[in-house]
């Protein structure tokens, strides 16, 4: 097989392995033997499970013939096999008994991200954003049982980041819970198209998390996570799952929204800092990727403060992130005014939407986040020149700019004829 130029071979810890390339069939043999613990497992198992093409199958395999035996672990499959079961799932006990029987090597299939016995006895989570606004909570029994941003702590610069996991253990602490107590670790995801880097201390010691990318790898993933370890919390070390970092936007926007608690579907429009604004369609526990609406990246409240309102400057530097609430609330004291939605929409199809020379540039190179935001001052600067300064304290309402971290929904209904004063959920 060594020789076949069809086949790629790579070294990696099966807990850490990851890869934007999707599979039909993932074969996995003896490296659970070498796992330490439950948890381990787990995570080695959900990993592998997020790699997985729709309708993908895995496939677990164990020799039980001299060759294992000769590793040393010839009579611990019955063992090993008990411990995925108990992880996986009861339900394929029928088949691995009789794979085990029949065959020299023992197999059952796993399907993608259809695990639902896994978390079958998973009580208390506790969910960590390391980055900007950085925040500790726990959810037990499906109830929040506290909630700690890292910026009202200490007198706390806004958005403070958590840059020591001494913090969460402080946290915990503070509320009565032990790490220890803890069954699911869950940190957000940021920055990465793949997946994202964390470089953190635990005490004075640097630790590096892997962590989900900012937006899901495919129109199915949202709900995708990757499988980590190495959650130094004080003298402990834990595994943990990272998701995306849109799939908290959507989950808050949909679970407080009066369509979760009659189960209804509903379309959630998620426009935050970095991206264009992504419309998901939510489906009792699924959710999935529509479309992006439209070339405007949600950094564009913060901007547009830069040149309307009461908060305009002259110069483009000096950038405030809480500027952005505040034009929200000042737009809403506002009326339309036709001419100044005019000028933008016209303006709009020329930097970013149309076919011209201008908006080519800005969208092939959207990527580049310092070139996009240069794009979106542009804009605004060439608006504010055509509009003689006038002031627009609607105009962007209209334009469906609900909020730079903003969510939208509404029932079976198309997202072009949603009132956005009516249906803005911020989350």
């Amino acid at each position: 097989m060594k020789e076949s130029s069809h086949i790629n071979w790579i070294v990696a810890d099966v807990r850490q392995f990851s890869t934007q390339q999707l599979f039909d069939l993932i074969v996995v043999a003896e490296v659970l033997y070498y796992l330490e613990d439950v948890a381990a497992i787990r995570t080695a198992v959900h990993n592998l499970v997020s790699m997985l093409a729709p309708s993908g199958h895995m496939v677990f395999g164990s020799a039980i013939d001299a060759n294992c035996r000769r590793w040393g672990h010839g009579g611990r499959y019955g063992d090993r096999h008990r411990d995925v079961e108990r992880n996986v799932g009861s339900r394929w006990s029928s088949f691995i008994a009789a794979a085990h029987r029949s065959m020299k090597t023992a197999c059952f299939p796993v399907f993608r991200n259809r695990l639902p016995d896994l978390d079958r006895d998973t009580k208390r989570v506790c969910g960590i954003k390391l980055t900007h606004d950085g925040a500790i909570a726990v959810v037990e029994d499906g109830r929040l049982v506290f909630c700690t941003e890292q910026e009202k702590r200490n007198n706390n610069s806004r958005y403070q980041e958590i840059n020591n996991l001494d913090a969460v253990v402080a946290a915990l602490a503070e509320n009565g819970v032990n790490a220890r107590d803890v069954d699911q670790f869950v940190i957000d995801g940021w920055d990465g198209e793949a997946e994202s880097r964390f470089k953190v201390l635990s005490g004075e010691t640097p630790v590096i998390l892997r962590g989900a990318p900012y937006v899901e790898r495919h129109a199915e993933g949202l709900l995708d996570w990757i499988g980590g370890s190495g959650l130094t919390l004080g003298d402990r070390v834990f595994s943990y799952r990272s998701y995306p970092h849109v799939t908290s936007h959507v989950a808050s926007a949909y679970c407080t929204s009066p369509f979760a608690k009659s189960r209804d579907p509903a379309l959630c429009l998620v426009w935050d800092g970095c991206i264009f604004p992504r419309l998901y369609h939510v489906e009792g526990k699924r959710a999935s990727f529509v479309k992006s609406l439209f070339p405007v990246t949600g950094q564009a409240y913060a901007a547009a403060g830069h040149y309307f309102g009461p908060y305009k400057q002259m110069s483009r530097g000096g950038w405030d992130l809480g500027v952005a609430g505040k034009l929200m609330a000042f737009i809403a004291l506002g009326s339309v005014h036709v001419r100044i939605v005019a000028v933008f929409q016209k303006l709009y199809q020329e930097h970013f939407a149309g076919d011209t020379a201008l908006a080519c540039a800005f969208r092939a190179n959207i990527n580049n986040s310092e070139s996009s935001l240069a794009a979106v001052h542009d804009f605004f600067a060439a608006s504010a020149l055509q509009l003689g300064q006038r002031r627009p304290k609607t105009c962007l309402h209209r334009l469906i700019f609900p909020s730079n971290v903003s969510s939208l929904t509404k029932w079976r209904t198309p997202c072009s004829t949603i009132p956005c004063r009516e249906h803005a959920i911020c989350a």
